[in-house]
């Protein structure tokens, strides 16, 4: 698998973003795995993951460990590598761990506010990365005041530092199905709603956080 994977690292402002497009059996994967908890009322509501998020959004559920753990290995740590060997020498990532991992069901009008991914209420607990995953894009019309030259519906923007003239502090990216995007996790980001000709049309996407785990003896040996 790890032959065939391609990322791009994107440096809009300070931070660098990674953007990759994810295989087909890893959307099947995980849609199926949202498909069966959500049908599942119990487990619905034992993965239940919104009290812990900022997202106004219609459902954010625990996607399952196995799940995870198989695209973990076969895609995401491929990818995580290739981040942080960009900004490492010699290889210095032993491996990442994944805090938390979970999809987003985003219904017409639901936002996520700007926020990070990092919990200053507990240090230790604060992640490295975090990422972003479309599984599912619906038809998308305009708002009926939209002004055609700034459509944002559904879109998300990344945004860090203050903008000057020789200086970007916002990334607006229009989500594509099958787009990954890996971040840092302090990176502040927002997504906005959007409006459909279908009262249950579903924007679905996944996030999760991990931290990086290095070699402790050159941890500090940054490019």
């Amino acid at each position: 698998m790890k032959d065939k994977i391609e990322c791009k690292l994107l440096k809009p402002f300070g931070s660098t973003i990674a953007k990759s497009t994810m295989p087909k059996e890893l959307i099947d994967d995980f849609l199926k795995d949202l498909y069966d908890i959500r049908q599942n009322p119990e487990k619905a509501k034992q993965y239940a993951y919104g009290h812990r998020l900022a997202g106004q959004v219609y459902k954010e559920l625990l996607i399952s460990p196995d799940v995870m753990l198989k695209w973990k290995q076969k895609y995401f740590d491929h990818i995580i590598r290739h981040y942080v060997e960009a900004h490492y020498k010699n290889n210095k990532m032993a491996k990442c761990v994944v805090q938390s991992a979970w999809t987003n069901t985003q219904k017409p009008n639901d936002y996520n506010p700007l926020h990070t991914h990092t919990h200053f209420s507990n240090k230790a607990l604060n992640p490295d990365l975090s990422c972003v995953g479309y599984l599912k894009i619906p038809k998308i019309v305009p708002y009926n005041h939209s002004k055609e030259h700034h459509e944002v519906g559904g879109w998300i923007e990344f945004c860090e530092g203050s903008e000057n003239i020789f200086n970007n502090a916002n990334y607006l990216v229009q989500p594509i199905l099958g787009d990954y995007y890996l971040f840092p996790a302090n990176m502040k980001h927002v997504v906005y709603p959007f409006a459909s000709d279908d009262d249950n049309a579903e924007r679905i996407s996944f996030s999760f956080n991990t931290t990086v785990i290095f070699d402790e003896m050159t941890q500090y040996e940054q490019n």
